[in-house]
């Protein structure tokens, strides 16, 4: 296998997700792995195809590539968290995916779509290459229930889900979901890369005033997470230090208690000083 091109719609320097997971197991493997973000910031540039050319000819010869919208993690994980535009930023990211199969199509290719909106763009992809749509949320709950995102990506994700030649899902709910759009689905669940654990790391500074006994929550605090169960914890069990890590949703009302603290969003790498 050559490869594989990750089609997101987060930074890879964001919080860690399960794309960014995804393409760093892969570059560990030894495979020539491809992360392009759907929403990354344009870069203008007249030249924007010579760009684009000569930063994969760099990445498939091994070479460094660092530049404004692109730069090399290691020698097998090229990141595009922004595209350089000359008119249109939908052909660059057209040419972007022609450019991958021109330069690394003489092996097996895989593209892995983890956003519905990556449809308006995949029709470039050859019938050769293998496109998977990775299902990792349910998308019709969010613009229902949260008010995430357009109908319109509800849309999408059925259409790219059964032009897909398969599709992955996170959870058993959304395998019988995709069902009704695909016959070729693989549960694959979320996991933990348990090695990024095993660091050992003196504690954090702040836990000098959290008393123990500690219960952890590491993750975003958004709209699917439920804070009135944090909060009824909280009240029920006084004893018991609630330590939230992370991001905090502007429209979210956080609970407020003694034992409830708010640490922050943290990087990837101090989080298992937080688990000891």
């Amino acid at each position: 296998m050559t490869g594989f091109a990750v089609l997101t719609a987060v930074p890879y320097s964001g919080i860690r997700q399960r794309p960014q997971h995804f393409v760093d197991y892969f570059s560990r493997l030894g495979y020539k792995t491809i992360y392009i973000n759907l929403y990354g910031p344009n870069d203008m540039d007249e030249d924007a195809q010579g760009s684009i050319d000569h930063a994969l000819r760099e990445f498939a010869a091994g070479g460094s590539v660092d530049v404004s919208y692109a730069r090399t993690v290691n020698a097998n994980l090229l990141v595009f968290d922004g595209i350089p535009v000359a008119r249109h930023r939908s052909d660059s990211l057209e040419y972007l995916l022609q450019a991958i199969q021109r330069e690394f199509g003489h092996g097996d290719l895989v593209f892995i779509a983890t956003y519905p909106d990556w449809l308006d763009h995949v029709e470039k992809i050859e019938s050769r290459f293998m496109l998977v749509y990775d299902c990792l949320d349910d998308w019709e709950e969010f613009v229902r229930d949260l008010g995430v995102g357009k109908s319109i990506v509800v849309h999408k994700e059925r259409k790219l889900a059964s032009i897909a030649d398969l599709v992955i899902v996170s959870a058993k709910k959304l395998f019988v979901k995709m069902q009704r759009y695909s016959d070729k689905i693989a549960y694959l669940p979320n996991g933990v890369t348990a090695e990024d654990y095993r660091l050992e790391a003196p504690p954090p500074i702040e836990y000098r005033d959290i008393p123990e006994p500690r219960v952890f929550f590491m993750g975003a605090l958004h709209g699917w997470v439920d804070t009135e169960l944090i909060a009824y914890l909280a009240t029920r069990r006084p004893q018991y230090s609630f330590v939230i890590v992370g991001p905090i949703a502007d429209n979210i009302e956080r609970p407020e208690n003694h034992n409830i603290h708010y640490l922050g969003k943290k990087r990837y790498s101090e989080l298992p000083a937080y688990l000891c």
